[in-house]
This record gives C-alpha cells, structure tokens and sequence, in this order.
C-alpha cells in the first residue's frame, strides 16, 4: 500500500481521550470515478472510536459537510471507500473514547494490497 505524507490526516499520533482535528488538505473539487480509499488504524487503542471525514470549499472549513463517520474496530483496520462528495478540502476528526494508543489514518489508492 503507498501511503502519501499529501493525503494523510494523521500518522502516529497520540490518542488522549481529546478530539483531535486533522490539518485541511487540497484535493480539487469533484469526485474520481474510482475513489481512493480512507484506511485508519488505532494500534494500541483503549475502545472502539469515530472518525470522522469533513469536506468544505475552503481551508477555513467555514461551512464544513460530513462525508462519513466510521468505527475504528479495536485492533484492527479500516479499509473503505472515500465517499462522493468532495467540495475542494478534506480533514478528519477523532472521537474521545480512546484513552491510549495511536491513530494513523490516510487516503490511498491501493488499500486492496494491505
């Protein structure tokens, strides 16, 4: 799987029981006819948690729209499609109900070779 440092929310970052936000990235406006996929993973996690992907048509995320909201399993990866519906930006956002472990999360083109 190629994992690109443009199209990662987040990568090893400590969980604390804190939402956590991800930095905004450009994608451009409009949708692939093959998306890419959004894969996270919680190694070490306290709970199952959310995250949550937002897309706005501007850095400030003035007025964002969420695409998707998922569970990250305990232990394991989460491999999905990147919905439709990219307004030019994306970031994400974690829930709270981990206390421990670290989360990576990222957009890929390859997720099937994992």
């Amino acid at each position: 799987m190629v994992i690109d440092g443009e199209n990662t929310f987040f990568w090893n970052e400590s969980l604390s029981s804190t939402a956590k936000t991800s930095k905004p990235f450009k994608t451009g406006r409009g949708d692939a006819t093959k998306p890419l996929f959004f894969v996270a993973n919680a190694q070490g996690a306290s709970a199952d948690m959310t995250i949550t992907i937002e897309t706005a048509k501007n850095e400030a995320f003035t007025t964002p729209v969420t695409v998707g909201t998922y569970t990250i399993k305990k232990g394991k990866l989460l491999v999905t499609p990147l919905p439709y519906g990219d307004l030019g930006y994306l970031r994400a956002k974690t829930g709270t109900e981990s206390s421990t472990g670290k989360i990576s999360a990222y957009l890929t083109m390859d997720a099937e070779l994992h």
